[in-house]
C-alpha cells in the first residue's frame, strides 16, 4: 500500500457521474464501471479494491472512495486536499446516520453529521461573513437528499487553510507513529488517530465515534498526512518558526517524490538530493551527508522519516518561504 494525499476538489468532480447514476435509481453497478472510473483518476492497483457483492450501491460507492483515498492516484496533488483520514471520518459519520442504507441523507440528517465536528473552531476565506458552521449548512438544500460525494465536496470546500506547523506539531504526530501502532502491521491504531483529530479541532472532544475504516498504509506514510491535517486544523498557539501549511505540503509532496520504495523514508542518498535543493548553504560549508544524518537519523535506522527531516529543517534553521505558492 502507498501513499496517497486523499481526495481534492478535481477528483471529487470526477466521480459526479458515478454517483449521480446511483442516486437515479439504477439498481447495480458492476465493478467493472468502477474500475473505469478509478482508471480515470488515475488509480493503477486496485488489488485493495473489495467490491462486495452483498452490499448496497451505495455501501459499494462509499467503500470506493475511501479506497481512492488510501490510494495513489495519477491526478494526485500537494495543494488542497481532504486527507484520507478525513474521508474515512466524514464517510463514517455519513454512513452512522445512513439508517436506510440507501446512501441518502435528509437535511435534517446531515445535521445530525456535521453536530460532533469542531467547525466553531474552522477559519475559512469562503466564510467571511458567515460561520464556518452556518456557511457549511447553508451549502445543503433542505429540499433536497445529498449522498456522500455531495457531503465530501461540502467539507472540501470549507476547510481551514491552517495556521501551519511549528516544533511542538512535528513531535506530537511524531510520537503518534512511534507508539500508537499495531506492531504486527506496522499502522497507526484508529483510536489514537480518532483521539489526534479530537486534538486538532476537527471533531469535538465529546465525539464518541472513530474512524469507520482503517488503513493497510505503512505508519511512516500516515505520519506524512498527519502533519498535513495538523497545519490545516490544529489552532494551538505556535511558537516560531512556523511553517506556512502551504510550505509544508510542499515539502511532504517533494519529500514523497524521492522516496523511491514509498515506504515513507528516504535513505542517505535521497536525503542528500532533498538536503540541496533546501539548504542553500550546503555546498558553500562542505558539509558531509553523513555528518547530517548522524546529527538528525534519532532511531539510527539509516533513514529519515518525514518528522526527522522537519525536525532537521527547524534545527537548521531553514526559511521555506521559496516554497510558496502564489
Amino acid at each position: 500500500m502507498t501513499q496517497s494525499v486523499g481526495l481534492n476538489g478535481e477528483q471529487i468532480d470526477m466521480l459526479r457521474p458515478l454517483f449521480t447514476k446511483h442516486t437515479k435509481g439504477i439498481e447495480f453497478i458492476s465493478k467493472n464501471e468502477i474500475v473505469n472510473i478509478g482508471q480515470r483518476i488515475g488509480v493503477d492497483n486496485f488489488s485493495d479494491f473489495d467490491y462486495d457483492r452483498d452490499v448496497t450501491i451505495a455501501r459499494k460507492l462509499e467503500d470506493f472512495l475511501v479506497f481512492l483515498a488510501n490510494n495513489d492516484k495519477i491526478t494526485d496533488t500537494f495543494t488542497r486536499n481532504l486527507s484520507s483520514f478525513e474521508v474515512r471520518l466524514y464517510v463514517g459519520m455519513f454512513r452512522e446516520k445512513d439508517q436506510r442504507g440507501d446512501g441518502l441523507l435528509t437535511y435534517t440528517e446531515v445535521l445530525e453529521v456535521i453536530k460532533p465536528l469542531h467547525l466553531d473552531k474552522w477559519t475559512n476565506r469562503i466564510c467571511l461573513v458567515r460561520s464556518v458552521n452556518q456557511c457549511t449548512i447553508d451549502g445543503f438544500k433542505k429540499d433536497e437528499k445529498t449522498n456522500a460525494l455531495e457531503f465530501l465536496y461540502r467539507m472540501w470546500a470549507i476547510k481551514p487553510e491552517g495556521k501551519g506547523l511549528d516544533r511542538s506539531q512535528v513531535q506530537e504526530a511524531s510520537d503518534l507513529q512511534k507508539h500508537h501502532k499495531n506492531i504486527y502491521h506496522d499502522q497507526i491504531v484508529p483510536e489514537a488517530i480518532t483521539l489526534f483529530l479530537k486534538r486538532a479541532s476537527i471533531v469535538k472532544e465529546d465525539y464518541e465515534g472513530k474512524l469507520a475504516f482503517g488503513s493497510k498504509r505503512k505508519s511512516f506514510l500516515e505520519l506524512q498526512e498527519l502533519l498535513v491535517v495538523s497545519a490545516e486544523h490544529k489552532n494551538n498557539t505556535k511558537i516560531k518558526p512556523v511553517y506556512s501549511t502551504c510550505s509544508v505540503r510542499y515539502v511532504i509532496w517533494d519529500f514523497f517524490q524521492r522516496d523511491t520504495d514509498k515506504d515513507g523514508t528516504l535513505n542517505k542518498d535521497e536525503v542528500l538530493r532533498l538536503v540541496i535543493c533546501y539548504m542553500d548553504a550546503w555546498n558553500k560549508e562542505n558539509r558531509n551527508i553523513d555528518t547530517f544524518m548522524l546529527a538528525h537519523d534519532s532511531n539510527r535506522d539509516g533513514h529519515l522519516d518525514i518528522a526527522e527531516f522537519f525536525k532537521a529543517l527547524f534545527q537548521e534553521n531553514i526559511s521555506l518561504s521559496k516554497c510558496e505558492i502564489k
